[in-house]
């Protein structure tokens, strides 16, 4: 066998090891029934009626997502859940619940959460104070006392206004 050959041999062999590392959740048993649970979950908010039944149904992939390491795929379902039901703060709750041992993806969920309020948005809002409350949270486990600081103010307004 010649060099290139060999190389050839090689380069082919880590290949093959990086697919097979890359859709090992899937092959193993727990991958497999969190794939059937986000399946299921998503297959209930296509067929949900309301606004609110479909929210639930995201947010329960997230959760079965979230518990099977999956981080993406819980961040994508919490977003959808949360642009679902935009008034829900159980929602922004249990999101903040299940991203917790991601802080930046969760500070990008809930940043979007923020954006995504109209300038009209009533500053007592349930969604938008929950939704500060846990930017706050996150901000002081993070020890991040600026940040922290800056959601404390925006709270202190939006509860007093």
């Amino acid at each position: 066998m010649s060099a290139s050959t060999i190389a050839l041999v090689a380069v082919a062999f880590l290949f093959a090891v990086y697919v097979i590392v890359q859709v090992r959740p899937a092959m193993l048993r727990r991958g497999r029934r969190a794939t059937t649970g986000i399946r299921e979950a998503h297959d209930r908010a296509r067929t949900a009626t309301t606004p609110d039944a479909r929210a639930l149904a995201l947010v329960e992939a997230g959760e079965v997502a979230a518990k099977a390491g999956r981080w993406i795929s819980a961040a994508g379902s919490f977003l959808r859940a949360l642009r679902s039901d935009p008034s829900s703060a159980a929602i922004v709750t249990r999101t903040a619940a299940a991203m917790a041992p991601r802080p930046r993806l969760l500070e990008s969920i809930l940043l979007r959460k923020v954006a995504a309020f109209a300038p009209a948005t009533p500053p007592g809002d349930p969604a938008l104070v929950a939704t500060l409350e846990e930017l706050k949270a996150l901000y002081e486990k993070r020890r991040d006392k600026g940040k922290a600081r800056l959601v404390e103010m925006l709270l202190g307004r939006s509860t007093t206004s």
